[in-house]
């Protein structure tokens, strides 16, 4: 009987493992495989593991080990039984169940990163809208008695338990009808939404029949919201959900969202809200996802406290406002009141807060309709219309031809009191957004991102306000002097010689110019930082010949790099770029994202990259060497896009296709820009486009300001952007954009100049005569005559217009034409300290009347008019064939300034008619002094670089009391940061009691031998009514009668060739007989 060996371990596994070691030393017994091919019977793939485990079993049955067959000479061809060896078994099963599961896991892996994705991107939402209608979420109805009611479209607030048993929500509306002009919509995207899906999504359905008969009837016109009718309940929001905690100068309170259903999914369930009491006139209200971080603006910085060398700060300085927010009571509301006088200037408790993380909604009832700001639109009125407007907040490229959204971003707004306080209101947020008024008065803020960070500045003057705003978001830039000269440019320079004959023409008729700028023109198929060598190859010639003049070139910039297409020899710019990785990705940020421009297909650099500083600086150098330009302005940086989203089109999530989407142009937020969903780099961090949309312009604008500081040395550069955002005015100025050679958009450009002052960049002009259409000979020159008083001002139209430069026009255009431009040269020392104050303490250059005169109601709605400074009233003629106007003249003494006499002298204000003959060299504006003023000028000339060096003189305009003020700041025109290096010199001038002191503050020699000889050299005294016996100059010095003269029938004394150097004080003194 043959002796069977058993295993260590037959029977026993726990002992042993049977490991690999063991397993190595028996040999495996062989058996034919079976003419079945190598898929099995059922079609699944042939394993080998199977082999092994019937060979194992075989062996085991025959009882026979294959050591032993080996043993008897040879190899068996019969498979040889051995005992089924129960560790041997385990290993086998254990080992396919683990690479079963890791199969399993892999399969797994790979689904979960294929299809969440496409979930995410594509399907997401769509299927949950499929999900709710066929299978809606029924709650039980206590008030139905147990009947089960399906909120279909809806989504309760995930806060409610699946099987809670309390009552569900109800909406709890307003007993009493609701007057038209105190409703706040609940169904924004659709005005014509009827009862059943109002009452579907949780809102009430307010009666429509009853109006506000204080107002009138709402009307009806196309640009109108309508009133609502799907109005918002009184019991949804948020409620407290703890104790108030103190912070540094501040406070904090959490909220808890109230169980309702969510209008647009994905709603935020725990808040907070930080109160912060900056200073004792800035409130920041910040309102906040308390559990997860959200994307917040990243610039501009806002300090936390005042700058302790603000000239707001003042000793003593009490607190101006006052917060409160509802303790006890739901929903939560908070207000914002002036401790002075009590005025609750934003109240929260007329609407119901919305916080999900693509819709945010916040309202609030104003003091007063006086409200003004709220950017970039095309606005009829600087005081804005709060009958149902609604106002889109989001940079496009677009013709301010409808009152759609333009070019930049400012959610900000200022108010007038009913006591004629003022204060503004700033919603930090770049995403999409739009701001709607409605007569109550109040207003709504939606936004489709970030939070709700809200500013508020306390006044309580105008001015005062825009001081307090720009020491926030920075004060504006100080231009160099050259840049308020007058700027000629225009689309469709052919050639060369097309832009030498025309300044060859401007020289010809004396006419005033400094700066030349060119269009896309001059560019090597209209690619970035290439001349176009077959038309414009002798450019280079004419720019340096312009610097001889004393003249400066100005080159237009756009975002786009293009992509050329199976072209020979390489794209630099391009190839660098892509090397470096400068250029915005698309949705995966894995490779540039590609659009349209005027080259083909571009690529979009990405100003947030800090590689990408250096790349725009370097490409700028290198075309600099080509072309040496003084000066760019960029288009196009909205960013422009031609393809809407890219060439391959955008991905249809909820980037691309928020859950709400504002009333910005168009149907697709990215119509004529990126996807929404391509990436950026900003500040160290990965942003989508939906976030930084907004701030693409200011980033460019700051990478581009950097890049002419580096080639430029210590000298000021002048860059014009037409994409704009909160701070923007401490880099760029701002031409108004695509505008039409119409009257109204003559009369628009004030509008969008004053609101430009107000949003903190002053440097701000439409194109006179405007950029599309052809401008007719009395639209151009009555658009030169209120264009001298733009802050920039400047001349450009488009390639297929007809021209309309000075010499398009007749000699009699041109005569007055050149009397304005001279008339703005003189006046140029008294802008260019007006923007000195501007730069230093944040006031305003151009300047609505009611920011001179806030006690002044009649001047509220004003903006027909406006002032430089305190001191200059501009009354421009606006409509074709009118030679009369008429304007208002607040309290107090006015001067003509063309003939000295006195013009208005009440004690209150008046509406009087100016004469306004079109063509009257001796006269080409409105223009009248304020008494009480002193004006600096100097001598003009042709280009700044020769008027600079003219005599100075000064306009005393005396009020009723005899007193008049003024100053002048004066600097070499260029050197950047003058103010902080004290190179500068700075005058004041006062005038009282027959005296006129000038004092010199500070004195620094820049200039060389040339500022040693500036200096005052005439005077004219306006309102003197005798003659003066004598006049004295420094209490000695006795003027000749050829020196001074008193003019019987307009009262004005005028001193003539006398010597006031600008370093020393000077003290004139006239004697009555």
């Amino acid at each position: 009987m043959r002796a069977v060996t058993t295993p260590l371990c037959a029977c026993k596994c726990s002992p042993c493992s049977c490991s690999s070691s063991r397993r190595s030393n028996e040999y495996r017994t062989w058996r034919p495989r079976s003419r079945r091919s190598s898929r099995g019977e059922d079609g699944g793939r042939y394993s080998e593991e199977e082999d092994e485990e019937e060979g194992s079993s075989s062996s085991a049955e025959d009882g026979t080990s294959a050591e032993s067959a080996l043993a008897g000479g040879g190899v068996t061809f019969k498979p040889q039984q051995h005992r089924k060896r129960c560790c041997d078994d385990d290993f086998s099963s254990l080992s396919t169940r683990l690479r079963c599961l890791l199969a399993a896991v892999i399969v797994l892996l790979v689904l979960t990163a294929v299809f969440v994705p496409l979930y995410y991107f594509v399907f997401r939402e769509h299927l949950g809208p499929l999900w709710r209608t066929l299978f809606g979420r029924r709650v039980a109805d206590a008030s139905s008695g147990g009947a089960e009611t399906t909120i279909g479209g809806t989504t309760l607030d995930e806060t409610l338990a699946p099987f809670q048993t309390t009552p569900a929500w109800k909406p709890q509306c307003p007993e009493a009808p609701v007057l038209e002009w105190n409703r706040f919509d609940c169904f924004p995207e659709n005005p014509d939404v009827d009862l059943r899906t109002c009452e579907d999504r949780g809102c009430c359905w307010a009666v429509t029949n009853v109006r506000n008969d204080k107002d009138g009837p709402a009307a009806r016109e196309h640009y109108r919201d309508h009133v609502p009718k799907c109005i918002l309940p009184l019991n949804s929001g948020y409620r407290i959900a703890g104790a108030e905690e103190s912070l540094f100068a501040g406070y904090e309170v959490p909220l808890h969202r109230i169980p309702s259903p969510s209008r647009y999914g994905d709603d935020i369930t725990h808040l907070k809200v930080r109160v912060q009491m900056q200073t004792p006139y800035r409130l920041r209200v910040k309102i906040y996802d308390s559990s997860e971080e959200r994307y917040e603006v990243p610039d501009p910085v806002i300090p936390v406290e005042m700058d302790l060398g603000s000239p707001l700060v003042h000793e003593g300085d009490v607190q101006m406002y006052a917060t409160s927010y509802s303790l006890g009571s739901d929903p939560f509301s908070f207000q914002v009141r002036r401790t002075k006088t009590g005025t609750v200037i934003f109240d929260t408790g007329v609407g119901a807060l919305v916080f999900a993380h693509q819709f945010l909604q916040i309202s609030a009832r104003l003091p007063s309709g006086l409200v003004y700001g709220l950017g970039e639109h095309v606005h009829e009125h600087f005081k804005h219309d709060m009958n149902w407007r609604t106002w889109a907040i989001f940079n496009r490229d677009a013709f301010p031809e409808d009152y759609s959204n333009l070019y930049g971003s400012h959610p900000m707004y200022m108010c007038i009191e009913k006591d004629n306080n003022a204060h503004a209101v700033l919603l930090l947020n770049s995403n999409a957004m739009e701001i709607q008024l409605q007569p109550t008065p109040a207003v709504t803020f939606r936004t489709t991102g970030g939070v709700l960070d809200f500013y508020f500045f306390m006044g309580p003057t105008p001015e005062e306000v825009v001081r307090q705003y720009t020491e926030a978001v920075g004060r504006p830039l100080m231009p160099p002097y050259w840049a308020l000269g007058f700027h000629l440019g225009r689309w469709g320079y052919r050639t060369t010689d097309y832009v030498r004959d025309t300044q060859k023409k401007m020289r010809d008729m004396n006419m005033p110019q400094d700066v030349a700028h060119v269009d896309k023109d001059i560019l090597y198929k209209q690619r970035l930082f290439t001349l176009d060598q077959n038309n414009f190859a002798t450019l280079p010639d004419l720019v340096k010949d312009l610097h001889r003049r004393g003249q400066r070139f100005t080159v237009v910039m756009e975002p786009g790099v293009a992509v050329p297409r199976g072209e020979p020899g390489p794209y630099a710019p391009l190839e660098s770029g892509e090397r470096l990785g400068v250029f915005v990705n698309d949705t995966w940020g894995t490779q540039p994202i590609q659009g349209l421009g005027w080259p083909g297909n571009i690529m979009f650099p990405d100003f947030g990259n800090p590689v990408t500083q250096a790349w725009w600086s370097e490409q700028l150098r290198e075309f600099h060497q080509i072309v040496p330009f003084d000066g760019l302005w960029i288009t196009g940086n909205e960013p422009s896009n031609y393809a809407n989203g890219s060439v391959n089109g955008c991905l249809q999530d909820n980037l691309n296709q928020p859950p709400y989407k504002p009333k910005t142009k168009g149907h697709r937020l990215f119509e004529r820009t990126l996807c929404m969903d391509s990436v950026h780099w900003f500040k160290g961090s990965k942003h989508r486009h939906y976030n930084l949309h907004n701030l693409y312009g200011k980033a460019m604008s700051q990478a581009t300001v950097n890049a002419l500081n580096a080639l430029s040395g210590g000298r000021r550069s002048l860059v014009m952007s037409r994409s704009t955002f909160l701070g923007s005015g401490r880099y760029v100025g701002h031409w108004l954009g695509d505008n039409a050679s119409r009257w109204p958009d003559l009369g628009h450009s004030i509008v969008a100049m004053l609101e430009f002052g107000l949003f903190g960049i002053p440097l701000v002009g439409a194109d006179v005569c405007g950029f599309y259409d052809d401008a007719n000979e009395e639209l151009c020159l009555r658009w030169t005559q209120l264009g001298i008083f733009y802050p920039l001002v400047r001349n450009n139209n488009a390639i297929e217009s007809s021209a309309q430069d000075p010499s398009a026009f007749s000699e009699d255009y041109q005569a007055v034409a050149r009397s304005a431009l001279k008339l703005r040269y003189e006046l140029l020392p008294f802008l260019y300290t007006l923007f000195h104050h501007a730069h230093t303490k944040g006031t305003t250059v151009a300047r609505p009347l009611f920011h001179v005169f806030p006690n002044d109601t009649e001047t509220y709605a004003i903006d027909k008019q406006f002032m430089w400074g305190e001191a200059l009233l501009m009354t421009p003629v606006l409509e074709p064939g009118v030679v009369s106007v008429e304007g208002y003249f607040p309290a107090g003494k006015w001067y003509d300034y063309h003939t000295g006499r006195e013009f208005s002298d009440y004690k209150s204000g008046q509406w009087l008619p100016v004469y306004s003959p079109l063509f009257d060299p001796n006269r080409p504006c409105n223009l009248h002094v304020r008494g009480g003023s002193v004006i600096p000028m100097q001598g003009h000339a042709n280009t700044t670089t020769v008027s600079r060096r003219n005599p100075m003189k000064l306009l005393v305009a005396l009020n009723a009391s005899g007193e008049a003020t003024g100053d002048l700041y004066w600097d070499d025109g260029e050197t950047r940061d003058a103010q902080l290096l004290e190179e500068y010199v700075y005058l004041k001038f006062r005038a009282m009691n027959n005296t006129l002191e000038i004092c010199s503050y500070q004195y620094k020699k820049l200039f060389n031998s040339t500022f040693d000889e500036l200096a005052i050299m005439s005077v004219r005294v306006l309102g003197i009514r005798r003659r003066p016996a004598r006049v004295e100059l420094d209490g000695y010095y006795l003027l000749s009668r050829r020196q001074y003269r008193w003019h019987h029938s307009n009262k004005v004394m005028d001193l003539k060739q006398i010597l006031m150097p600008l370093r020393k004080n000077t003290t004139v003194r006239w004697f009555m007989s």
